[in-house]
């Protein structure tokens, strides 16, 4: 199955949305100067749904850098819990599988607060060159796919909320690992709620609160 958004994401809170809500923000982002407009040219979601219900994802993040927010690199924010039906807190698996840049191995550290685990793709004590630069963060988490009346169900939020970049195109492409289609599928665009429909999307065989900005 395969998702795409050509439209240029203007809004804070324009996304996909879903119950999963990824974010790339500001990493101790320092007074800025009038520069050319940094943006998210482009954000690719690649995700493998195992027999088991483990996601393996691979998010491609093409970003436009200027010097004046993203200096150092970008940051990821990956939610680790959720209510289930009956209101309880539950936890997600999340494992951490690399992150790149440009094509290489970034350095990357991570800390934990109030049930997200953020990831920092960079140091302090690298400049990122002003132009394009491609992130690549991989990773694999569980219990993302939940029961409703007896239904299996995967909800994902794409590209997630809140940027402070507009996305120019977004993609998601969900691979069943053992094989199939999704029987049942659909997908939203628009602010936090709404069910817009400027996307368009595929089934075929070669295809699942956050913020946007940079340090």
């Amino acid at each position: 199955m395969i998702v795409s958004r050509t439209t240029p994401v203007r809004s804070r809170r324009r996304s996909v949305r879903g119950l999963l809500s990824i974010a790339i923000g500001l990493w101790l982002a320092g007074p800025g100067y009038l520069l050319a407009a940094e943006v998210i040219s482009s954000f690719d979601s690649d995700v493998r749904l195992a027999k088991d219900g483990e996601l393996t994802v691979t998010e491609t993040v093409r970003v436009q850098a200027e010097g004046r927010d993203i200096r150092h690199g970008i940051y990821r924010d990956f939610p680790l819990t959720f209510k289930d039906a009956g209101g309880a807190i539950r936890e997600v698996d999340f494992s951490l599988v690399s992150v790149e840049r440009d094509g290489k191995l970034e350095e990357y550290s991570t800390t934990r607060e109030r049930g997200i685990i953020r990831i920092y793709a960079g140091s302090k004590n690298t400049s990122v060159p002003r132009g394009e630069h491609t992130y690549v963060f991989r990773y694999r988490t569980g219990r993302q796919v939940r029961w409703f009346d007896g239904k299996p169900e995967l909800n994902w939020n794409v590209t997630s909320n809140f940027w402070r970049f507009p996305i120019m195109a977004a993609s998601y492409r969900l691979q069943f690992v053992a094989g199939g289609e999704p029987p049942r599928w659909t997908a939203y665009t628009g602010r936090l709620g709404e069910r817009g429909k400027d996307w368009r999307g595929s089934l075929g065989a070669g295809g699942g609160g956050g913020g946007g900005g940079g340090w």
